[in-house]
């Protein structure tokens, strides 16, 4: 990921995509912030890398950390870009999480990072899940894996939303 760059402070959340996005990244002098367990156990065979957990409440489902404690431990970082994805976008309203726990945290991520990644595959446009977590004006960039069509780009334009097709 050439986006990413040695001595950041980034954070991945606990989905199956930031986990990708993990295991792809070189060994270089970085500080990653995660509230998964998957995430941290494929980074910690990079000593180059920091990795800290947040704590919290860890659910089973996701084998990650939610909670009040989670959400408190956002505010000792200065995280430059957050990696996050969604189970549903709208892209007049944002993107939405399935429960409260993923999506309170995802809040707390979207107000404390400098810059707003959102990684979500052409699947999930146009879905809507339980709990919107930002407005589309708070997501910076989206990465996704197809070009969306006109009447979506132009909304997320209207927005400042950036997109990148990965792998383009």
């Amino acid at each position: 990921m050439a986006r990413i760059q040695p001595g950041q402070t980034i954070l991945f959340d606990a989905s199956t995509t930031a986990l990708q996005v993990a295991k792809l990244l070189p060994d270089q002098p970085l500080t990653v912030v995660t509230n998964a367990l998957q995430t941290a156990l494929a980074l910690v065979e990079k000593p180059s890398i920091h990795v800290t957990v947040l704590g919290g409440t860890l659910l089973s489902s996701s084998q990650s950390c939610t909670g009040w404690s989670a959400e408190q431990m956002l505010e000792l970082f200065r995280i430059d870009a957050a990696y996050i994805s969604c189970r549903g976008f709208d892209a007049e309203r944002g993107p939405s999480e399935a429960t409260e726990e993923q999506a309170r945290l995802k809040r707390r991520i979207v107000e404390c990072a400098e810059e707003i990644c959102l990684l979500a595959d052409a699947s999930k446009v146009g879905l809507s899940s339980s709990y919107y977590f930002a407005k589309s004006a708070d997501i910076d960039l989206w990465i996704t894996d197809a070009t969306p069509g006109r009447p979506i780009k132009d909304v997320l334009s209207a927005h400042g939303v950036r997109i990148e097709v990965a792998g383009k």
